[in-house]
């Protein structure tokens, strides 16, 4: 079989796809399309092309239609980014009779004008959807395309994920700033306040990947608090220190909207360190699969988290992270979602029946 994916520009969640490539090459003949770069990618287990970004005089028209001709893919995937362009890509390949997918990559929730009407098109458009997380799914299962929605979230290369060597306690707690609302920052703030005794101790890894302005109110409340003597920030940081923190944290605090990092908890979870995360997102498995704490989105509620945490043996520890590692290799590693894309091709080709529950709800998870 052979799949065609369209992603306009490199940046994470390309990473993400080409960390899956590597696994999804394996099973399929892959080919990955790029608009033109200074910066060309070399990826193992699939072929890279690059076509112009240029809509005038249709010259990314005609070398998208030359590059269809060429491979003649089974199924197009494309990566939408609320662009014109990935709307014309879309409706010459469905001219031509092919087959496309469309993942949306948490977009939705951002466009606006003309951006949110080319998204609509596209999603009515499409053959099949895939999304990311369960609250993207409650987004946009009230709309008339939700029969043809399929959840796959982002996987993890566990080749590269080391897991920690002990779990000795660690007095470090990891959070990702990044796409938290002013709500969540003040809870968390709250907190660390309220328990800045029991954490006196501690150092509150920040990681500052959210805008400037949502930066420096993080900042300016950490000291109005008077709390900045706990907290250390961290920026423009490589993937590779990333890891490092993951693996040198002893809990990881997730302040997100819905979907909007839960690929920060399979990291964490993959390094063998455990979570906190709110009622505010779709991680009741760090209950069910005790690694880690699913809580209301309250002071009081995260406060006890982080007092269990700190009351747990090192056997306790132990126990937990290697449940949250044994939960991603199980369900979200690169392979399993491999697996995922190739039934959701497959159905596409009609070489195989899609279950009746997915018809409805169709929730998988990498």
């Amino acid at each position: 079989m052979k799949i065609l994916l369209f992603t306009p520009y490199i940046e994470e969640s390309t990473e993400y796809n080409f960390s899956l490539a590597k696994e999804l090459g394996t099973l399929v003949e892959l080919h990955v399309a790029f608009f033109k770069t200074e910066y060309p990618a070399y990826r193992r287990n699939c072929t890279v092309h690059y076509i112009s970004s240029s809509i005038l005089p249709g010259k990314m028209k005609r070398e998208w239609m030359e590059l269809l001709k060429e491979i003649e893919p089974d199924v197009v995937h494309i990566e939408d980014r609320g662009m014109y362009q990935s709307t014309l890509i879309q409706k010459c390949t469905q001219q031509l009779g092919y087959k496309v997918v469309v993942s949306p990559q948490h977009m939705l929730n951002r466009g606006a004008g003309l951006r949110l009407l080319y998204q609509k098109r596209m999603l009515a458009r499409a053959d099949a959807i895939v999304i990311n997380s369960k609250a993207e799914w409650a987004m946009l299962s009230k709309r008339e395309y939700k029969e043809k929605m399929t959840v796959i979230a982002h996987g993890v290369e566990m080749d590269r994920v080391k897991l920690k060597t002990d779990w000795e306690r660690r007095k470090k707690i990891l959070v990702i700033n990044r796409m938290g609302t002013e709500d969540e920052m003040e809870m968390f703030i709250d907190t660390v306040s309220l328990l800045k005794q029991e954490l006196r101790e501690y150092r509150i890894a920040i990681i500052d990947e959210g805008s400037p302005l949502y930066s420096a109110l993080f900042k300016e409340t950490v000291k109005e608090a008077g709390v900045e003597h706990l907290f250390d920030f961290y920026e423009e940081i490589d993937k590779e220190n990333k890891w490092r923190l993951y693996r040198e944290s002893a809990l990881y605090v997730l302040l997100a909207g819905p979907g909007e990092a839960d690929h920060t908890v399979r990291e964490a979870l993959a390094s063998g360190t455990p979570v906190v995360a709110t009622h505010e997102t779709s991680w009741e498995e760090l209950e069910t699969n005790h690694c880690g704490w699913w809580v209301e989105a309250s002071t009081e509620a995260m406060a006890e988290a982080i007092k269990e945490y700190l009351q747990l043996s090192e056997k306790g520890l132990d126990i937990m992270g290697r449940n949250g590692r044994k939960l991603v290799e199980e369900k979200y590693s690169c392979s399993k979602v491999a697996g995922q894309y190739l039934t959701l091709y497959s159905q596409m080709q009609g070489n195989i029946q899609p279950e009746k529950q997915q018809t409805k709800f169709s929730y998988i998870f990498n």
